[in-house]
């Protein structure tokens, strides 16, 4: 989740947590009048604890929100400790990582206010603890009301959150008591922790070579509750080539935009040009196409406007077969090898799946290409990219990665609690990493058996030692 879509959030249960604060302040205010002028009562109304007593409401509305709010339909599990961690490692998106920052923020307002409550609850040894009771008890409300799943991230977070908190409180109090500057310092070694933590998680990641591959393993199979049989399978030897994308230029995007409206006989509309973050896209000036490219990897899209605005179940099916439909590629500057996989889906569409190797890398991926029928190409989803040797890298031999399989350390859903596995053949595909490298993977075909039945799988092992 980017910060763009969670402060709208925050706001709207913020909003919300004030609208309901002003009803209870009335509310709170006019029991209070007839407390002093009906009742004569002789009680003070302390306004430290009546503006902490608000800012604590809203603070716990938000977080109610926070954790209750938008959540339905969700199944009941528990989540192992550190298990998020290890999915924001190997997926290494940000807003993994940034989910794992909120979930700390989110209680270090709790251990700041619960010590400005009473003098009984400045304890490190309170505030911390009641931090980790509350987090406990949302946890398990979550599971119990099949509100989400029982997460101890979330309770490991939220505790350090309060133990932030409550040291920053610390030093806010020691800022107004000049001689308190080494209990000031003292109370700044958990940000400091918490700080070292993740600069070193980050880089350790910025000095690998690669990155980290989706289909890591980060929560390991029970490995009592499987069998595994193997049968005869390929070595692949003990070196394999490690790949990169290569990326276009900007000049290049265009050329490429340029040949393709040519063939379809109009011209760019230079107005309409646009390139930010990698996408480059541009309009035809009679306003019939629009091209955008991916310059990363250089895969695009070239359409017509109003045939894709057409309802598919109108589009009819084309004359064209699917060798026909490869010729006509050849006046858009597409060359498909003939033997190249293709099939035609949806009567309009047609789909080509080329994969060569060339003498410094890979040609691979899948082009879609939509035909009217009149014979005339409509649109073009071109998706094959070419892969680079970067280097030739020492991969585990076939047996290691059978062993991990014994193991249960691979990636797999879906998968009975308790089931017999039998291995029947392995092959190398290459995945991209979080880096933009392609990495090779043992793919191994297999029977997965359970309650009589057998179906088919594949379970995939990270080569590279």
């Amino acid at each position: 989740m980017r910060i763009e879509d969670i402060l709208p959030l925050l706001f709207r249960y913020a909003f919300a947590g004030l609208a309901v604060l002003a009803v209870l302040l009335v509310l709170f205010l006019s029991s209070w009048l007839i407390y002093k002028k009906v009742f004569h009562g002789q009680k003070k109304l302390r306004k430290k604890y009546l503006v902490l007593g608000a800012v604590s409401f809203v603070y716990l509305f938000i977080v109610a929100c926070a954790v209750f709010a938008d959540r339905t339909g969700y199944e009941e599990g528990v989540q192992s400790l550190f298990a998020s961690y290890r999915h924001a490692w190997y997926y290494w998106r940000s807003a993994d990582w940034l989910n794992i920052a909120l979930n700390i923020l989110l209680f270090v307002p709790f251990g700041f206010f619960l010590p400005l409550w009473s003098k009984k609850l400045e304890k490190l040894y309170i505030t911390v603890p009641a931090g980790f009771l509350l987090t406990l008890v949302i946890e398990s409300l979550q599971y119990i009301l099949k509100l989400g799943v029982f997460e101890w991230d979330d309770i490991f977070n939220n505790t350090i959150g309060a133990l932030l908190g409550y040291c920053a409180l610390k030093m806010v109090i020691c800022a107004f008591q000049r001689k308190q500057l080494k209990k000031a310092l003292l109370c700044g070694v958990p940000y400091l922790a918490v700080v070292a933590a993740f600069g070193g998680v980050f880089l350790a990641y910025a000095a690998q070579p690669y990155g980290n591959l989706q289909l890591s393993y980060y929560a390991k199979q029970a490995p009592n509750n499987i069998s595994v049989a193997v049968g005869e399978l390929t070595d692949f030897g003990d070196k394999e080539n490690v790949y990169k994308q290569v990326p276009v230029s900007w000049e290049e995007a265009r050329a490429a935009a340029n040949a393709l409206f040519d063939a379809a006989d109009t011209v760019a509309d230079d107005t309409t040009e646009f390139y930010e973050d990698g996408r480059f896209s541009i309009e035809s000036a009679d306003g019939d196409y629009t091209f955008t490219m991916d310059t990363e990897n250089g895969t695009y899209r070239f359409e017509e406007f109003a045939y894709f605005w057409m309802d598919s179940s109108l589009r009819p099916s084309t004359p064209l077969s699917a060798e026909e439909a490869r010729l006509a590629l050849q006046t858009y500057g597409i060359d498909l090898p003939p033997d190249c996989p293709a099939q035609v889906i949806e009567g309009d569409c047609y789909v080509f799946s080329p994969e060569t190797e060339t003498q410094n890398g890979i040609v691979r991926g899948t082009l879609y290409c939509y035909i009217n029928e009149s014979g005339d190409i409509v649109g073009i989803t071109n998706d094959i990219v070419t892969l680079q040797i970067v280097s030739s890298e020492d991969i585990i031999n076939v047996q290691e990665a059978v062993e991990r399989i014994r193991a249960g350390k691979y990636s797999a859903e879906y998968l009975p609690e308790s089931y017999a596995l039998a291995v029947k053949s392995c092959e190398i595909f290459f995945d991209e990493d979080s880096k933009g490298f392609y990495q090779p993977v043992y793919s191994f075909i297999c029977d997965v058996k359970s309650a009589g039945e057998a179906t088919e799988t594949r379970i995939q092992i990270p080569a590279l030692k």
